[in-house]
Parts: structure tokens; C-alpha cells; sequence
């Protein structure tokens, strides 16, 4: 579930960034009718938060969790659900309802600082990578795993293998790399 196109980070290659400012939140309603759809069509069900930043929409995605949880109390079906995030940013009570809701939370990182900072920077403009890499530190506390996903780029296509040992001495326990698009003026 995509629930807006909102972003806490300005990436270099981001695809949404012309829709922006156009995008409003997916309503509620809708995303309600997603998990009703997905538990008659399976009997356990991934659901993911994705997009832009999610956390940026955290209330959002307690109300459809919630929701969710309700709907399989008396159920034999399950929904599992997993945060996409690039994890700039916690919000207050974030650690607390993935541990007891059990939502597994994924990140995004290009590579060890100066890599990442090249192609993630804050919103307003500066490093994003400390924060993230705190944060991260925080959610392998709770989870104890945390996947990365890198976006391949001329800026760390060469340097694949030092970032996969950045991520493995941070104790990241799984790692996947995606291509940035095909035409755009970063690519390797």
C-alpha cells in the first residue's frame, strides 16, 4: 500500500517526484478494502507499506494495521505486515507498535556515507545517512534482522562489494540491489 506520495528525503533518482505535490493520502476506506480483498483471496496475506516514506503517514498505517488485526481475530486468515522505509525519521511510538504488532521493517541505504549521501539527502538539502544508519541500529534492536535494499547508480556501482561490507560489519542480515531507471542521468 502506497498511502501518499509524501517524502521526508529528496532522492536524486526518485520517480515521484513530479507527482508530488499532486498526490493526496490513499484514503482509508480504500486501503480497508485492500486487506478485506486480499483475506478472501488467501489465507495468509503480505501487506507492505511502501511509496514514498510511509512513516510520514505512521497514524495512517496504525489505523489500517489495527484494522487489519480486527478483521482476523476470529479468522484462520492472516495479514502480515512490513514497512518499506527509508527510516530518516521515526516517529514517537514507532519501536513500540512494530514490537507489538509485529510488522517487520525494511530499509534503504546506497552504500557507507559519502555513497549514500550523494544520492539520499534530506528534504531541505543535507546527510541523511547518520540518522538512517541510528535508526537502523534501533529497529535491529527490536527485530533483530533488517533488510537493505541499495539502488545501483555511477556512484556505487563500483563499490558494491565495499558496501555489502559496510552492511555486514552493521550487522544488516540480508541485502538487495535494484537498478536505477534505465535513462536517467545517474545511471551506471
Amino acid at each position: 500500500l502506497n498511502s501518499s506520495n509524501k517524502c521526508n528525503l529528496r532522492c536524486v533518482y526518485c520517480s515521484e517526484e513530479k507527482h508530488r505535490e499532486k498526490t493526496t493520502q490513499m484514503p482509508l476506506e480504500t486501503a480497508k478494502k485492500v486487506l478485506e480483498r486480499a483475506l478472501e483471496e488467501n489465507k495468509e496475506s503480505q501487506i507492505v507499506f511502501h511509496g514514498s516514506e510511509p512513516t510520514c503517514n505512521f497514524d495512517w498505517i496504525q489505523e489500517v494495521v489495527n484494522y487489519g488485526e480486527k478483521l482476523t481475530v476470529n479468522s484462520s486468515n492472516r495479514l502480515r505486515f512490513s514497512i518499506q522505509s527509508n527510516l530518516a525519521y521515526l516517529p514517537k511510538g514507532f519501536l513500540e507498535f512494530i514490537r507489538d504488532h509485529n510488522v517487520g521493517v525494511s530499509t534503504s541505504i546506497d552504500g557507507p556515507e559519502k555513497i549514500h549521501n550523494l544520492t539520499r539527502p534530506y528534504l531541505g538539502g543535507g546527510s541523511s545517512f547518520r540518522q538512517i544508519l541510528e535508526n537502523s541500529r534501533r529497529i535491529l534492536n527490536v527485530q533483530g534482522s533488517l533488510n537493505v535494499t541499495s539502488v545501483v547508480t555511477k556512484y556505487n556501482v563500483e563499490k558494491l562489494e565495499e558496501t555489502e561490507e559496510f552492511l555486514e560489519t552493521e550487522g544488516f542480515t540480508s541485502w538487495q540491489i535494484i537498478p536505477v531507471q534505465k535513462n536517467s542521468s545517474i545511471s551506471p
